[in-house]
């Protein structure tokens, strides 16, 4: 399934391509905030703009976006804050700080990042700080659903000890009725990540790395199923544009069913079959280096899922760590420390 079509240039199926705006357009004030497609364009432009040392128009787009749009994955307010601590702006370091507490990150997140840390102890700001993290928690907490929060925290808990004690057929229909009830909310409302339930949480998941700034409760259960992507394929174009979970989750998705179906590593053979995914390349999050003569495929393949070329990925790595940041987050050990 390609969600790719040229320079907004229809296929019949609603997918437009991955590509910046144009530098010089700055039409931010016509942003059409329905459409988290564009987020995603305006989010890849602000990052490109800082890749090439334009720091003033990143910073200055990052705003804008995080302005208009009524909701934001946390992760881009974490990392307009390193921006502006580099370029020692401290009236958009707050800016960009309250933006990121109130999407759920906690301040020792900021702590575990060398420069924000330094920004932070330079100008004695921690207190300060401290009491803003406490403010827009309350917040954060009012935009997401607990409820359900704590629904899918069961879920997940009760889903890992089966998997712990290696109760396979226990595991299994865990398993399954957690694929069946992200159906329905999908239905009823949307997909259970960042918007709806909030981050993985420091006090609610203790067990999670709640610095991912990413939320992994839903997400674990498609992982362990062998053809997630494919059993919700037919929605997860629509899930990306509301701002229902991020585009690099879904690749991620795609990736690892790819994975599993490679390695023949289904526990559902009497349930589903996934796709075959032998020559697919996406390179989400991996363990080490891969050969460019790879990287045109693959970005083929990424911009399909509105993902920015692995270039882009390379000089981030490159760029965090000159600079003391961190710039990847999301599930995911591998060679960017996060896949986001």
């Amino acid at each position: 399934m390609m969600w790719c079509r040229a320079n907004g240039q229809g296929n019949g199926e609603g997918f437009v391509s991955f590509n910046p705006f144009p530098v010089d357009s700055f039409a931010f004030q016509k942003m059409d905030t329905s459409d988290y497609l564009d987020y995603h364009r305006y989010i890849y432009q602000a990052e490109k703009f800082f890749l090439e040392g334009k720091d003033s128009l990143s910073m200055e787009l990052y705003k804008k976006v995080f302005a208009a749009y009524p909701f934001i994955f946390a992760k881009d307010a974490a990392i307009a804050t390193q921006i502006a601590a580099k370029n020692n702006n401290l009236a958009l370091f707050y800016y960009f700080a309250g933006k990121s507490f109130s999407g759920g990150v906690q301040l020792d997140c900021f702590l575990n990042i060398p420069i924000l840390s330094q920004y932070i102890g330079r100008n004695n700001i921690a207190d300060t700080l401290s009491k803003m993290n406490e403010g827009h928690r309350m917040l954060y907490l009012a935009s997401i659903d607990l409820k359900k929060k704590q629904l899918y925290i069961s879920n997940y808990r009760k889903e890992q000890l089966f998997k712990k004690e290696k109760k396979i057929e226990e595991y299994k229909n865990a398993v399954l009725a957690n694929i069946n009830r992200i159906r329905q909310d999908i239905t009823e409302g949307g997909f259970p990540a960042d918007r709806i339930i909030g981050l993985d949480d420091a006090f609610l998941t203790p067990e999670r790395d709640h610095c991912q700034l990413s939320s992994e409760l839903a997400l674990i259960s498609l992982y362990h199923y062998p053809c997630s992507y494919s059993t919700f394929k037919d929605v997860w174009f629509e899930e990306v544009r509301k701002g229902n979970i991020h585009p690099k989750d879904v690749a991620y998705i795609f990736e690892y069913e790819g994975e599993l179906s490679k390695n023949k590593h289904n526990r559902f053979e009497d349930r589903c079959t996934p796709l075959d995914k032998s020559s697919i390349l996406v390179y989400i999050d991996w363990d080490s280096p891969l050969d460019p003569a790879t990287f045109k495929r693959a970005n083929e393949q990424r911009q399909a899922f509105f993902l920015p070329p692995i270039q882009h990925d390379l000089e981030k790595r490159e760029y965090a760590q000159r600079n003391g940041m961190r710039l990847f987050f999301g599930f995911g050990i591998g060679f960017f420390r996060g896949h986001r």
